[in-house]
């Protein structure tokens, strides 16, 4: 007896650009966070322990946020540190270029590539390095890079 198999076909695809912006307010709200202490502070509340101390009173406004890579979630990460009044500086292998095929959402990420206090200034549109090894794990034992390379 000879068992049939049948082969199942799917059509398989990402939703490449769908959570970028949840993913970039959690970056946001993470970052606030830690800088206000938000842990100690909420403990100290369950104990009716009020203190005043600066370090809960810290803010984001003004502080400098760096991102590795500007893809979506990079894109609307800095788009939301920007409108929080913080530096951005992006390093990227290839350099901050307008991204017209993947799907963003209204009124979110920086399609264009064109957000302007990118490390280096905006004339080397963001901060250039190249990879030893195909492996992205790798990319973090670089060499020293040259920020004006591949412009």
């Amino acid at each position: 007896q000879q068992k049939q198999r049948s082969l199942f076909m799917a059509r398989v695809c990402n939703a490449r650009g769908i959570f970028d912006s949840s993913i970039a307010e959690w970056c946001l709200a993470m970052m606030v966070n830690l800088a206000r202490d938000l842990r100690v502070m909420i403990r100290n509340q369950e104990r009716a322990h009020w203190e005043r101390r600066d370090r809960f009173e810290q803010e984001v406004r003004g502080g400098v946020v760096g991102l590795w890579g500007y893809g979506g979630i990079g894109r609307e990460t800095a788009r939301l540190a920007k409108a929080f009044g913080m530096t951005v500086h992006v390093q990227t292998r290839t350099g901050v270029r307008p991204r017209h095929h993947s799907y963003v959402l209204p009124g979110t990420g920086d399609a264009e590539g064109v957000l302007e206090d990118f490390l280096g200034g905006a004339g080397d549109r963001g901060l250039h390095y190249k990879s030893a090894t195909p492996r992205a794990d790798a990319d973090v034992q670089e060499q020293p890079w040259d920020s004006n390379e591949g412009t």
